[in-house]
């Protein structure tokens, strides 16, 4: 953000807590008081800062300080969230629990101008059971940084990296050692694969590029969209921003979610129920699996066929224009107040 020259503030971290690289439940409930204060200092933060820049209108992507926030200063504010109702991992009373979770959450966001979310409207929604509530939300399509038909063909981009058989990338994020265990599980399997296998660590700064046989592995990749078209095939976990953009791009996936994250996993049962990638659990992610879904996903032409149908509705549906006229509607309606 800062080598593109926004002006950018720090925050503290949230995060919810792990356990050898799973979300821990238990954790994460014990870390609660030192969210609150975490919290309380994002809402001081957004405070000060709106007090300062006194803005015409606050975009929120999923925080709930600036909403706090814009109600003290009587500013306009648009939320763009994919998780408005909320689902949880197996727990006791799990649905009560979501029931009175969701309604608060509701309630809370009556406060907010518009609600907007990343995604598809229906039958083609992803991430549909946090987005199927009694609230009204707005649904931009996909949020996507560059669009495929700007760039060279796919024929092009694989002559340019010097590929010229299968590739499969692995574009890997997500914190801690959530990342850093499937990243060397994928390593062990991907050498006795029969294609090109590029793994990006997702960690900002120099490219850091080393080949051994047919795999490469990288720290960041400053053109990754190129990389995305260049793609055959694409393994990633099943956040919302790769998922969009694999189906944006047109790629069938491995899609790993990371345990016991559900947006993840209320993602992942989207991509199955839509029948546009595979799903593999990361305690069963091993060579045969791998190789087998990989031929799976490259035979199933009814997959490809609704890829390809899903990717020409998201062509209908440019989320970043959609949210950006509604930001300059939205903060031009209340300049003439």
């Amino acid at each position: 953000m800062k080598k593109n020259n926004y002006n950018v503030f720090n925050a503290p971290l949230i995060m919810w807590g792990e356990k050898n690289g799973v979300v821990d439940v238990k954790k994460t409930v014990g870390l609660i008081p030192s969210l609150g204060k975490k919290i309380f200092e994002h809402y001081k933060l957004e405070c000060k800062r709106i007090k300062n820049l006194n803005p015409d209108v606050i975009l929120s992507d999923s925080r709930y300080t600036p909403i706090l926030a814009s109600s003290k200063y009587k500013i306009p504010t648009i939320y763009v969230a994919n998780q408005i109702k909320f689902v949880f991992p197996e727990i006791f009373f799990k649905e009560k629990i979501e029931n009175i979770a969701s309604k608060a959450n509701y309630r809370f966001l009556k406060n907010v101008d518009e609600i907007i979310a990343p995604d598809l409207p229906l039958p083609y929604t992803v991430a549909k059971e946090n987005l199927d509530t009694p609230i009204d939300i707005h649904f931009s399509g996909f949020i996507i940084r560059i669009r495929p038909e700007s760039l060279p063909s796919q024929k092009e981009l694989k002559e340019k990296l010097g590929i010229n058989n299968l590739l499969i990338y692995a574009s890997i994020s997500g914190p801690g050692k959530s990342k850093e265990k499937l990243i060397n599980a994928l390593i062990k399997v991907a050498s006795d694969l029969e294609a090109t296998v590029v793994i990006v660590k997702g960690t900002p700064g120099s490219a850091n590029v080393k080949k051994e046989g047919n795999v490469m592995t990288m720290d960041w990749v400053e053109k990754r969209e190129e990389m995305l078209k260049a793609s055959d095939i694409v393994i990633s976990r099943c956040g919302h921003n790769i998922t969009s953009e694999n189906i944006t791009y047109g790629k069938s996936g491995i899609y790993i979610p990371q345990p016991n994250q559900t947006e993840q996993y209320v993602n992942a049962r989207g991509i199955q129920s839509l029948n546009i990638g595979k799903i593999m659990w990361e305690k069963k992610m091993n060579k045969k699996n791998i190789e087998t879904t990989i031929l799976n996903i490259i035979d199933d032409k009814e997959m490809q066929k609704n890829l390809g149908k899903i990717q020409e509705v998201s062509k209908k549906y440019v989320g970043e224009e959609y949210v950006a006229e509604r930001v300059i509607k939205i903060g031009e309606q209340n300049l003439t107040y």
